[in-house]
């Protein structure tokens, strides 16, 4: 199984993917490290050096050697891939997606001062642009995942499903020292039938 984290600067992916790494053993590549390891330079230097167009082709060879590489894994993937139809649908077919969202304010607070980062990167404005240009493609993923800013506890999530259709989990007040009731999520079919 593979599983790619998208979502803006500062959305967890790299935290969210070295946690996941941790619990299932299986190795986390990240985007940017995979950039580093290919090109020999950064991001920020990439771009610097030759523009925006020669870091999209850094961050494609960064996302075509990570489909080489045999799963499980789990994939941080670049911006620029996921605004392609063609490489969305590649993402798709080789594994599943997982979109991590966050509030533009809390992503602007999380890039910080923007070291390492894209110059606009900290401005509130550029970070309200791209969530609303990408927010379409929401379809993308599988999976939406969404985490306090405070804490970083998982508190919803949404499951797309093969029809595309959304179900919505939201997590309040939960007492994280008692086991749920496993009955308490049957679903009675009998209910439905005309």
């Amino acid at each position: 199984m593979r599983i790619f984290l998208i979502g803006l600067m500062g959305s967890g992916k790299t935290t969210i993917g070295r946690r996941l790494a941790a619990r299932t053993g299986w190795p986390y590549l990240d985007n940017d490290t995979l950039v580093r390891d290919a090109a020999g330079r950064t991001a920020p230097e990439i771009e610097d050096a030759g523009g925006v167009a020669a870091l999209h082709e850094a961050e494609l060879a960064a996302f075509e050697h990570a489909l080489t590489i045999a799963p499980p894994v789990i994939i941080g993937v670049a911006g620029f891939v996921v605004m392609d139809p063609a490489l969305r649908a590649r993402m798709r077919e080789a594994g599943t997606v997982v979109w991590l969202r966050a509030r533009p304010e809390t992503l602007r607070t999380r890039v910080g001062a923007g070291s390492g980062r894209r110059d606009d990167a900290t401005s509130l404005d550029w970070i309200q642009d791209v969530v609303e240009e990408r927010s379409p493609l929401v379809g993308t993923s599988r999976l939406m995942i969404m985490f306090s800013a405070t804490d970083m506890q998982l508190k919803q999530w949404t499951v797309t499903d093969p029809q595309g259709y959304d179900t919505t989990v939201a997590v309040y007040n939960l007492d994280s020292t008692r086991r749920p009731d496993p009955n308490l999520f049957r679903i009675d079919h009998t209910r439905y039938r005309n």
